[in-house]
Order: C-alpha cells, then structure tokens, then sequence
C-alpha cells in the first residue's frame, strides 16, 4: 500500500462541500482504467475547459473544476506514480464520504498562499507543439458526423486543432477518451485537422 495519507486528509478536506464524491469516484475510475497520472489530468483539463459540449449540468461541470483545481494542489506530485496517486485519491474519497455523512467533523481547508497564487507564480503546463505524423496524442469524444466520422477534443492543444476519427474507426462510439496515432495533418482557414488511427491498450 502506497497511500500518502496526509495528502489525503488535505484533499479530502479541501474537496469537502465543493465536490460529489461519486464525480470524484468517477475521475478514480478513468485512473485506474488508463494506469496513467497524466491522463487524468488531461482529461480533467478537457472537461474544465470543454466541459459543456458533452456535459450539461453547471454543477457537474463546477464540480469538474474544484477537483482539476485541488487535483493540481495535492497529486501533481504523482503524476509518474498513477499506482500511488490511485491510492492515495481513493482514500480521500473514503474520507470525504464520512464527511458528507458526518458534516460535523468536516475540516476546514485554506489553501496556502502558493496554492493560491499558483497561477502567477508558477508557469501552467506548456501546450505541446504541434503534432506530426506517428505522434501519439489524446482527447475526448465530442461528436458524431453525419458522414459517420467523429470529432475529438484533442488534449494540450490549441482550440484550433481538431482531431477527427474515420468512419470505420468511429463505429460504436459517442463519447469517452480517445488515444490514437497521428496519420494525417490537414490544414484549411486556420484549422488544423489532425486524423487519428484508435491505439487500443494492449490486454494484460
């Protein structure tokens, strides 16, 4: 067991009366199906920023926001340990249960002034550069085309990169997180139409 116990009790406090532990259970769950820190963060990021395309409820989506926001001040650090940061957020989630059911010994949670200020004192992740042919990139599904082909949310890049699923790789899906390969870059008035092959995770 790798829980960081202490940062559990920091982000459960800081999650507390802000965040549905079932939507904070449900980022657990995309965790431990990609075994991947930096996924999760991508997706939340996604969801943050574009949330409302395939999300219609403001809470859900002020929800999404808290945990990107406490997510980056407690398990940042655990990007490269998806085992530990799997572990360490299912405890606080644990805990944050108790909380809702006991609101009595809800702790109170202030952020440090370097939390607070993070934004001016730290830079934000950089986005990537722009993608090339055999690159591996990920993003979210945000709509079926009436050709069959699906649009995709692509993580880390500009709003003016759009990736795009072929008809016979989009077959049977509406929406979920995507990890393709790239085979082909268009470029037509401003946008940029990166062409994905689906990488599937290899069963183990």
């Amino acid at each position: 067991m790798s829980i960081d116990f202490k940062i559990s009790s920091h982000l459960a406090a800081d999650l507390a009366g802000k965040v549905d532990p079932n939507e904070a259970s449900k980022a657990l769950a995309y965790l431990r199906a990609q075994k991947d820190g930096r996924a999760l963060f991508d997706y939340l990021q996604t969801i943050d920023g574009h949330g409302e395309v395939v999300i219609r409820s403001k809470q859900t989506l002020r929800y999404y926001h808290e945990m990107h926001e406490a997510f980056k001040r407690h398990l940042n650090q655990f990007q490269n340990d998806p085992e530990k940061m799997a572990e360490t957020l299912g405890w606080a989630i644990r805990l944050l249960r108790y909380y809702r059911a006991v609101p009595e010994y809800q702790p109170e949670y202030t952020p440090k002034r370097e939390d607070r200020t993070a934004k001016t004192q730290r830079e934000e992740i950089p986005l990537a550069v722009e993608p090339k042919i055999g690159d591996v990139v990920t993003g979210q599904i945000k709509r079926l085309n009436s050709d069959g082909a699906a649009d995709i949310i692509l993580n880390r890049l500009p709003d003016n990169f759009i990736g795009i699923l072929r008809k016979a790789d989009a077959q049977g899906r509406r929406s979920g997180g995507i990890r393709g390969e790239v085979i082909k870059i268009v470029k037509s008035e401003g946008k940029v139409y990166v062409v994905l092959r689906p990488i599937r995770r290899a069963k183990e």
